[in-house]
């Protein structure tokens, strides 16, 4: 399955590239890769967590090709605050769990972004990239310059 991540195009980011940083589904020290199930949703997630300034970035698009069965988090053991605004510790604790257990190389999680129930095949997930043979898992297809430009969006 093909799966989209955004990232900024600076010097030494690469499509598997990861950070220490925190995130929604990370503590700062625990390295997770975000990705969505759609260029839209992809889309989406960075211009709502960072609104217009995204147009003032320069971003490269990679599509992965995810290997195996993507296994989903059921909502009913997603944390009960789970959709809060700023993120909530408890997701961040349950991604860094999550991470740390090293079950699995992938993990489905739904977008705070759009309603769950109505549309459950739009979905994020989080490649852990210290799973043994990650490489083996995940692979980039492709990448691609992309512009969030306000008035003209452009995809090169």
């Amino acid at each position: 399955m093909h799966y989209f991540r955004l990232y900024e195009k600076i010097n030494r980011r690469s499509p598997l590239g990861f950070g220490k940083a925190a995130g929604r589904w990370n503590h700062s020290g625990t390295p997770l890769i975000y990705c969505s199930s759609s260029l839209a949703l992809c889309m989406l997630e960075h211009y709502a967590i960072r609104g217009s300034v995204v147009s003032q970035m320069n971003w490269e698009l990679a599509t992965l090709e995810v290997k195996e069965d993507v296994p989903f988090i059921e909502k009913i053991d997603l944390p009960k605050d789970w959709m809060v605004r700023p993120y909530p510790q408890s997701t961040r604790s349950f991604g860094a769990a999550w991470a740390s257990q090293n079950t699995g190389f992938c993990v489905a999680v739904p977008s705070v972004r759009i309603p769950l129930f109505r549309f459950p095949e739009e979905h994020n997930i989080l490649l852990n990239p210290l799973y043994p043979d990650f490489s083996n898992y995940v692979h980039v297809v492709d990448t691609k310059i992309v512009n969030f430009e306000i008035n003209n969006l452009t995809v090169e």
